[in-house]
């Protein structure tokens, strides 16, 4: 695809986007007999359009109809709410974990009201077939990464339950380092690359290969294909991640190491985003949304259009950080699968770098501490000294860890 092309696609959707808006703020808050008439003229009008980076408006509407039922815990969650902002102070800290786990329920209950019998793998060909296709959507890949891979696979995710799909939401806790080499629509390496530092995510799917189900994991941003489950992790982080159940390790013993979770197929960007079911002035498509266990209207309307200030505007293929200083041995670098390995292996073997700030810093921590006791929190004292127990250990993991990154990366090549 050219600029040109890209920016044509660019303003046909903002063109819609701006509609959509215009219509909502203006009709859907007033009485008015030819309201269906109007929305459905706006679909139509969408359905008109190219695929790439279009609103994704198919079966959640379908489904609306039968999706009516009241779940008991979005009445609780809307009451409970009502009862942290009368009284936020007294409140919050101790209703707001119940207040989250009420709101996860009720839109889970609605999404699989929403999406019953979704299939539980898909065929390697055809998942082959569709990721040739979402690597040119702009929907699923930016003009740069530039770190919201949370949006672009929430938008995927809600792509693959409108296509019959099930999936989950893989996210990354921690890594020493997580390079993302980004590519073109063409699936080639374009000299950028992120660097996100253990925090990322993808959608997991499972898929059929000679009777037996694989995990796979889609990123079109920085992959020409999907990939395994640990073939992914070593090509990104050089190691196997580990899973862990969601916060359930907020702060791991060996920060060598790499962890992640498996959330549900909606889970939202931004957990705050959940609030959309308290908006007052909610528009019909924020209800739609709610209605099928989608908390963000913004997935429908296509959120993933990169930003202006994202692009990085690059003619060669010298590799360059979007999120980050490049570190100055790479500098002039042609970008390659090599040069990708590279940057991994640079990360864990300066490690230490930053392993003994986080050290200095809790000894400085705990040193005040001990001086001012009556004055720092019980809770901040013990995270100190974990953080310092944390960085120990680790230190004394990370010989042993760069020998398997080496080895991982070696036998990464020869594939």
């Amino acid at each position: 695809m050219s600029d040109k092309e890209f920016m044509v696609i660019q303003v046909k959707y903002f063109f819609l986007f701006l509609m959509l808006f215009l219509f909502t703020s203006n009709i859907f808050g007033e009485e008015n007999p030819n309201l269906e008439k109007v929305v459905n003229e706006i679909i139509q009008i969408t359905k008109q359009v190219s695929n790439t980076g279009t609103p994704l408006i198919k079966s959640c509407g379908e489904f609306k109809e039968t999706a009516q039922t009241d779940f008991s815990e979005c009445s609780e969650a809307i009451e409970l709410n009502k009862s942290i902002q009368l009284n936020f102070k007294r409140d919050r800290n101790k209703n707001q974990g119940k207040l989250f786990d009420l709101l996860e329920t009720c839109f889970q209950k609605k999404f699989d009201k929403c999406y019953p019998n979704l299939n539980e793998t898909i065929g390697l060909n055809k998942l082959k077939s569709l990721f040739d296709d979402w690597k040119k959507d702009s929907r699923f890949r930016y003009a740069t990464g530039f770190g919201m891979c949370a949006y672009r696979a929430e938008a995927l995710s809600y792509h693959l339950a409108e296509m019959g799909y099930k999936t989950k939401t893989i996210k990354i806790k921690n890594s020493p380092t997580l390079i993302a080499m980004d590519r073109d629509i063409n699936g080639k390496l374009n000299g950028t690359y992120d660097e996100y530092r253990g925090n990322h995510v993808l959608v997991q799917i499972m898929v059929n290969r000679d009777g037996e189900d694989f995990p796979y994991l889609l990123d079109p941003q920085y992959m020409d294909e999907a990939k395994p489950l640990e073939e992914y992790f070593i090509e990104t982080t050089g190691q196997v991640c580990k899973k862990i159940k969601e916060d359930s390790q907020k702060s791991p013993i060996d920060l060598t190491n790499c962890y992640y979770s498996e959330d549900s197929q909606n889970s939202t960007a931004d957990p705050a985003s959940m609030h959309l079911l308290f908006n007052k002035f909610k528009t019909k498509l924020d209800e739609e949304m709610l209605t099928c266990g989608w908390s963000d209207k913004d997935i429908k309307l296509g959120h993933s259009i990169a930003p202006k200030w994202s692009q990085i505007d690059k003619k060669d293929t010298k590799i360059i950080s979007g999120n980050s200083a490049t570190p100055e041995f790479f500098k002039g670098k042609d970008v390659s699968l090599t040069t990708s390995r590279e940057l991994i292996l640079f990360t864990y073997e300066n490690y230490a770098d930053e392993l003994n700030k986080k050290l200095d810093f809790a000894n400085k921590q705990i040193e005040i501490s001990s001086q001012f006791p009556l004055l720092t929190p019980q809770d901040f004292q013990e995270e100190m000294k974990n953080e310092k127990a944390n960085a120990i250990y680790s230190l004394n993991q990370l010989k042993s860890k760069i020998k398997i990154i080496k080895d991982n990366l070696k036998k990464s090549a020869q594939d």
